[in-house]
């Protein structure tokens, strides 16, 4: 059972007048872990106070379908102990071809988001900072929708064109807000670095 406390519209019950029709669009919040199946969508009428002014109206049905998000880790190449204002980075594995370094970023909700925050890789130059390349990106499944204890797996991959052969890169990365730009937090850097092959 899962019990939402809406607004019917977007104008307070005490604003309408005698007879009006009133539009209300609530959004319900369905747990993750609710099992798949049909349920049953009921209506009450409250008071400001939380007295019941009305008995339960059905208002309809919702199909439920499986969910595939977890609070499960996958396996981990690597462990990361670094956290971005209540993301964690739980771990990551690192592939590296010719071409191309590939990251698989393991997030983990350590506390619930006030935003939609996109994550940013970038491998560069420790002698002068320089970024040789760089990724940016929202995850699949928004930040501000991640409950408590979710592992987001994303997957990242960069070119390796602008990378000078015989040259160690780091790998920076780190969260930011891009509504104003601001990090969340500073950027992690890590372990391992990359050398162009």
């Amino acid at each position: 059972t899962a019990v939402a406390d809406l607004p019917l519209a977007s104008v307070p019950s005490s604003q309408w007048a005698a007879g009006a029709l009133v539009l209300g669009r609530p959004s319900v919040p369905v747990p993750f872990t609710a099992k798949q199946g049909e349920y049953t969508l009921s209506a009450q009428l409250l008071a400001p106070d939380g007295t019941l002014l009305s008995s339960a109206v059905t208002v309809g049905k919702v199909i439920v379908t499986a969910s595939t998000r977890t609070d499960q880790l996958p396996p981990m190449q690597f462990t990361s102990g670094a956290v971005f204002d209540g993301i964690a980075l739980a771990g990551y594995d690192i592939a590296l071809d010719s071409e191309t370094l590939t990251l698989t970023l393991n997030w983990q909700a350590a506390g619930t988001a006030a935003a939609d925050y996109k994550y940013f890789v970038h491998v560069f130059n420790p002698a002068d900072e320089a970024i040789a390349a760089q990724a940016d990106s929202y995850p699949a499944l928004p930040t501000s929708q991640w409950f408590v204890g979710e592992v987001v797996s994303e997957t990242t991959s960069l070119p390796l064109d602008d990378l000078e052969s015989d040259t160690l890169y780091n790998i920076g990365l780190g969260w930011y807000d891009p509504a104003s730009g601001e990090r969340l937090g500073e950027r992690v850097i890590l372990n391992q670095g990359v050398i162009k092959p």
